[in-house]
């Protein structure tokens, strides 16, 4: 059984169907109308300057070449570049992880302006900064995946906040994307420690373990609902620790 194609209904080549040229090649289309191509094409793209993903109308996606390529055709497609067929060229994977750092990029694309013929094009990308519902939660202090309760003599009490200032500024220099901690002294012998990622928190309690006999009191999850800005609401996991920590 033969594949479907579409056929020109002027000339009869097989294109890709394209509702900007009454279904037409680009050949016939360009020949009826005698479009130009603008001068510069811009568009612009919303990065979350906390974790770098990309928004495309009210959702986040994560920035990978594909999302990246797929969102920027949708842009393009809206441009004067819409009776077009075009190919976005590959897109550098070191740009997008600094994306969030730049004001405007400049990407490649390859236009079709006749059958057989085209050519190479650099759309500008503005990109515009902005905080995801995530990280903007985490800005404001609102989301929390691991909460650590710690216990200690008040001769170590000392001690124990250097070498938590410490951790925390060591892994801080080294984060892809945002995070927050936030500590609180729990009575005269103890600290709450909040922490937006459960990944640091189970390495601080290996830091910890490494320093000091450390006592797991208890242990546990607790199942907390995220509202959305939205409407939209999303369940999390929160890690929850009671440590005893005594000087070896």
């Amino acid at each position: 059984m033969s594949e479907y194609r579409y056929m020109c209904p002027k000339c009869g080549r097989y294109t890709e169907y394209n509702p900007e040229r009454h279904g037409l090649c680009i050949s016939c289309f360009m020949k009826k109308h005698k479009q130009k191509i603008d001068e510069k094409i811009k568009v612009s793209v919303v990065v979350c300057v906390g974790c770098n993903r990309l928004k495309y109308g009210k959702e986040w996606f994560d920035n990978s070449a594909d999302n990246f390529r797929r969102i920027l055709t949708f842009l393009i497609r809206k441009t004067s570049l819409r009776i077009y067929d075009f190919v976005i060229s590959r897109v550098d994977e070191e740009l997008l992880s600094g994306l969030r750092e730049l004001k405007k990029v400049f990407i490649p694309i390859s236009i079709n302006i006749a059958t057989g013929s085209s050519i190479m094009k650099y759309v500008e990308v503005i990109i515009h900064k902005a905080l995801c519902d995530i990280c903007s939660r985490k800005d404001s202090g609102k989301y929390y995946e691991s909460i650590m309760h710690l216990r200690f003599s008040r001769d170590i009490s000392e001690y124990i906040q250097e070498i938590t200032t410490r951790f925390i500024e060591s892994t801080w220099k080294n984060l892809d994307k945002y995070e927050t901690v936030d500590i609180k002294r729990e009575g005269k012998k103890g600290i709450v420690i909040r922490w937006s990622n459960r990944k640091i928190a189970k390495d601080f309690l290996r830091f910890l373990k490494e320093k000091f006999s450390v006592i797991i009191i208890k242990q546990y999850k607790e199942h907390i609902d995220i509202h959305g800005i939205k409407g939209k609401n999303r369940s999390l996991t929160v890690d929850k620790y009671i440590l005893r920590i005594i000087n070896p």
